[in-house]
């Protein structure tokens, strides 16, 4: 008897535990009867019935008997909140020492981001049609490098340097058909209102065109809010002021999150995207692989 009443208390599931109790304290009393005689009475071993009597009286196992294995359906928050950038711009919110991400969008544009440490940060990317096409007079792609920190919870200040062999549109002049390689810098100022779930960014400063040779103000404003516990809404806004007509660029999308892998869905719009692609825009897909 003491075997099985061994074997039930070391046997971990609670509804066995349970049923085992019950079924070694009532064959005790069985098996006592019969030795001992019709109409004669023993008590059962101490040890062995104490034992059984634990596991009857074992809440968590009584309880797993009826509720152990009900499972409720929830949707399970992602843990990454991939708070640290849009579509193609950065917010104020820093990357951690030695984290960072890789981000693919319609299949020729790789770009990645590498936190070296808690408050700098480098990024870059190559659009891979414009290195084998005979179409395209040079490689396109930038580079930026980034000193964020915080204020606090929901405060972040930044700064970045940015530069991109890309045509930057003004006054619709057609840059490529000119012998200097297309090509801007800018330094900028950024601020981030809010956390990595839910926030606003505004960005300002100066941008030097290399074709047309002179400098002129750049302003943005990007924002991402969760509006479900894997999908956020991000959007994105850049205005070029200039003289002769000035060059706005408008993104709106969603933001599916996963642990390690995001999605983003959207579309790109401006007067070059809707005379060349569709009167909407640009319609884009990202991967995003965080590191």
């Amino acid at each position: 008897m003491r075997v099985y009443g061994d074997m039930a208390l070391h046997d971990g599931g609670g509804v066995r535990r349970w049923l085992m109790g019950f079924c070694c304290l009532a064959l005790s009393h069985v098996v006592l009867a019969h030795k001992t005689g019709p109409g004669s009475f023993s008590t059962p071993d101490p040890e062995f019935r104490s034992a059984s009597i634990h596991l009857l009286q074992d809440r968590g196992s009584f309880h797993s008997l009826f509720s152990g294995r009900r499972r409720t359906a929830r949707i399970r928050s992602s843990k990454e909140d991939h708070g640290t950038h849009y579509f193609l711009s950065t917010s104020a919110i820093p990357l951690g020492r030695r984290t960072g991400y890789y981000k693919n969008t319609l299949v020729t544009l790789n770009s990645f981001a590498y936190g070296i440490t808690n408050h700098l940060a480098i990024s870059g990317g190559v659009d891979l049609f414009s290195v084998i096409s005979s179409r395209v007079r040079s490689a396109r792609w930038y580079s930026r490098v980034q000193l964020s920190g915080s204020l606090g919870d929901n405060v972040h200040v930044g700064a970045q340097a940015f530069y991109a062999a890309l045509p930057l549109p003004y006054g619709g002049e057609q840059t490529m058909e000119l012998d200097t390689p297309p090509g801007f810098g800018s330094g900028m100022g950024m601020i981030t209102l809010g956390n990595e779930v839910h926030q606003l960014t505004l960005t300002g400063g100066a941008v030097y065109d290399s074709v047309a040779g002179k400098a002129r103000s750049l302003f943005g404003g990007a924002g991402m809010a969760r509006v479900a516990p894997n999908v956020a809404v991000v959007t994105e806004h850049w205005w070029f002021p200039n003289e002769s007509l000035d060059y706005t660029m408008h993104s709106l999308g969603i933001r599916i999150l996963g642990d390690h892998l995001a999605l983003d869905i959207g579309l790109a719009y401006d007067r070059e995207l809707a005379v060349r692609v569709l009167p909407f825009g640009l319609p884009f897909v990202s991967g995003i692989l965080n590191f």
